[in-house]
């Protein structure tokens, strides 16, 4: 009896000292904030989407908000949601999404992790937009979310079949991606401020310290602190630019010729996206 009630101490101590972080997927697929849904019809679609994240181990969800509070952008703004809220399946935390904001009408559907990726290329979410954008703009919400989900099943089981959903580029035919060309003209230009700014600033500090040569530079930072001090409210990361690579999908192509597949364009936070207005 003393040995049972000491091993059962000793676990009670292990518990407290070493809890369990035991994190489930986040279940709640369909949600909307703005009131465009039924509960009948929230549940409704919660429950097929449930069905085919469990068939393909790949979250697919639907999120409707009010407005993007401070965010600059959907994309910005969906990415914070996805991350946030946990969402995806999986280690990769696989998933698509489709999110609203209502007050600018802007919509995005934003894809995270590798079997997303090849299964909503960036054709494929040009595609389901095209499907689902109609239904939004005459306010049939229900319709349009149950084509967004209809379409990810669709997707999902083509990557499945080993037939993902792409278009294919003959070689006559491709252009290098106006994206990818603006991103090198943009390295261009930063390299060349990069180059220029120091020599700049050199010369304009030089000027400063000729026609102030009584000023003086603080060496504690708190001689700059207002007296009532400061007060953070708020604290947000703004990035200027990101990265972009596309992951190419290789497969053969029956009919022969040459080109490839376009891909998905994945940005360096892991993210691709397909957004709008409605």
């Amino acid at each position: 009896m003393k040995r049972t009630v000491r091993i059962l101490i000793a676990l009670i101590i292990s518990a407290l000292l070493f809890p369990l972080h035991i994190k489930a997927d986040n279940t709640e697929y369909v949600r909307d904030e703005y009131g465009l849904l039924t509960q009948s019809e929230v549940e409704e679609l919660n429950a097929y989407a449930a069905e085919v994240a469990d068939k393909y181990n790949c979250g697919v969800y639907v999120r409707v908000f009010n407005d993007m509070g401070s965010y600059s952008s959907i994309e910005y703004f969906a990415e914070s949601v996805y991350k946030e809220e946990d969402l995806g399946l999986g280690t990769e935390k696989t998933g698509v999404m489709l999110i609203l904001s209502m007050s600018g009408r802007d919509y995005d559907i934003v894809a995270y992790g590798d079997n997303a990726h090849f299964a909503f290329t960036d054709y494929a979410k040009s595609q389901m937009a095209d499907a689902v954008v109609s239904d939004m703009s005459n306010g049939d919400f229900y319709s349009a979310f149950k084509t967004f989900i209809d379409i990810a099943d669709e997707d999902l089981e083509a990557l499945a079949n080993g037939e993902p959903v792409d278009t294919w580029i003959p070689d006559e035919q491709y252009e290098p991606d106006p994206e990818a060309q603006a991103a090198a003209k943009r390295s261009m230009r930063y390299g060349i401020t990069g180059i220029s700014a120091p020599i700049i600033s050199l010369l304009t500090c030089l000027g400063m310290k000729s026609k102030n040569k009584t000023a003086h530079i603080a060496h504690e930072a708190n001689q700059y602190i207002p007296k009532n001090g400061i007060r953070l409210t708020a604290n947000h990361d703004h990035f200027l630019y990101r990265n972009q690579t596309i992951q190419h999908i290789n497969r053969d192509r029956d009919s022969g010729g040459g080109g490839h597949f376009g891909g998905t364009t994945v940005n360096s936070g892991g993210f691709s996206h397909h957004s709008g207005k409605f």
